[in-house]
């Protein structure tokens, strides 16, 4: 009976991930009191409440209860600070009781999802495999609709949904908009990149290969530059590769040594791009991200006014999603909209919650690295592609964001379980 209703659970799951995959699109979304509320939003509420009646325990570990505590602190700080500024300030506090129920939701959900996944590697596996198998769908989505917006007929009848955006062109596949689309190319390529590397058969290799080029099709088509600053954090992976089989000692110098290029070139593109010249000569004149003597980055006025009207409330910030109301757009970008939403107390909360993740990240990277585990490398990759992309937007709010988490959390759940196997064994051997 107990493994029937485990059976019932992963269904659920497969269900959650189609959902935030597939189904991620505003016509399918109900709009409540407490916001956009998405066929993902209902299945999570189903899968936590499944997972809590079968008697299914939380497992004491320290370290995803701190995530979990984290997250839910700050769900806890949204709700009354906003209520509090909305006294303050006039403003409405509708958003704070909105983030603060999709993050309480989203933290119960990683949770649970994690204890799922902890007990068997194989859920692992097939979770991530599930994952892969749904990029499937967003690539064949994604293609169909390229066809669309180029005027092949069946196609163009068919896939002209209200998700594509600038002027009919910028395609987004199975999601809203064009930002978690591309968010989800960049957590999807490297986890396909370690099916590469570990797969023997040559027709799977070529097929995931095909599945790789076909995603960077779609990325490019849905005309977001966020897609070309995550190609870096991808191709680290076969960097690390090829350094870790020749057996390098990678230290501090190296690393100093790698950055110092990839910030020149970076300063290089800055240059460029204020140009005058060059903007006339590719027509970004007045584009997102550029700024000129002529025009200025429409973020960067948009963070000024936000910042004129943080100042009255720094600690407690202007209310979860206010800016939009009060400045007239969002910030696009995480790190200032937590910063002005939510305060200096939000934004600390925020911090220690990457912290976590970035401690994560460091361990199976110099695990990876050291052992030559690639699968530690790919889920690192991701997770970087996830802090790269959240200076262009705000993938804290985006379901894919939160459904990544358990594989980060129980990869390195179980690369401490065998790092901690393997001592014991040395030490008995010893």
């Amino acid at each position: 009976m107990k493994n029937k209703r485990f059976s019932i659970l992963n269904m659920i799951l497969v269900l959650l991930l189609f959902s935030g995959i597939v189904l991620d699109l505003d016509n399918l979304a109900l709009y409540t009191f407490v916001g956009r509320v998405a066929i993902f939003d209902m299945i999570a509420i189903l899968y936590i409440s499944g997972y809590l009646i079968t008697g299914r325990k939380i497992r004491k570990k320290a370290f995803i209860n701190k995530i979990f505590l984290v997250i839910m602190i700050f769900s806890i700080y949204i709700l009354f600070s906003g209520l509090i500024v909305s006294q303050l300030e006039s403003v409405a506090a509708t958003g704070a009781l909105s983030y603060a129920f999709k993050y309480s939701i989203y933290s119960l959900l990683v949770l649970t999802i994690v204890n799922q996944l902890n007990s068997d590697e194989r859920y692992l596996t097939g979770y991530v495999d599930t994952w892969i198998l749904f990029s499937i769908v967003v690539l064949f989505i994604g293609v169909f609709q390229i066809l669309a917006v180029n005027g092949v007929p069946f196609f163009s009848r068919y896939f002209l949904w209200e998700n594509i955006r600038g002027g009919g062109a910028r395609i987004a596949s199975t999601f809203r908009w064009q930002g978690p689309l591309v968010l989800f190319i960049g957590l999807s390529v490297p986890l396909i990149i370690g099916k590469i590397i570990y797969t023997t058969s040559k027709f799977k290799q070529n097929m995931y290969i095909l599945l790789i080029m076909g995603l960077f099709v779609v990325g490019i088509f849905s005309g977001s530059r966020s897609f070309l600053l995550m190609l870096p954090s991808i191709a680290l992976i076969p960097v690390v590769k090829f350094f870790s089989q020749k057996r390098f000692v990678l230290k501090l110098r190296h690393l100093i040594f790698i950055s110092l290029p990839i910030f020149l070139a970076y300063q290089f593109s800055e240059t460029l791009l204020s140009s005058s010249a060059v903007i006339r000569l590719f027509g970004l004149d007045g584009a997102i991200g550029v700024a000129s003597e002529f025009s200025h980055d429409p973020r960067i006025r948009i963070i000024r006014s936000g910042f004129e009207v943080w100042r009255n409330t720094p600690y407690l910030g202007i209310g979860s999603s206010n800016m939009h109301i009060l400045v007239g757009d969002a910030s696009h970008n995480t790190y200032v909209e937590v910063l002005f939403e939510n305060g200096l107390i939000g934004f600390s909360l925020y911090l220690l919650f990457s912290i976590f993740l970035f401690r994560i990240c460091w361990t199976l990277f110099k695990d990876g690295f050291k052992n030559r585990n690639y699968h530690n490398i790919v889920v690192v990759s991701s997770l970087l592609n996830v802090y790269i992309y959240q200076f262009t937007a705000s993938a804290i709010q985006y379901r894919i964001f939160w459904s990544f988490l358990p594989i980060l959390i129980t990869t390195h759940y179980f690369n401490t379980k065998k790092n901690s196997v393997t001592n014991d064994n040395r030490q008995k051997g010893s």
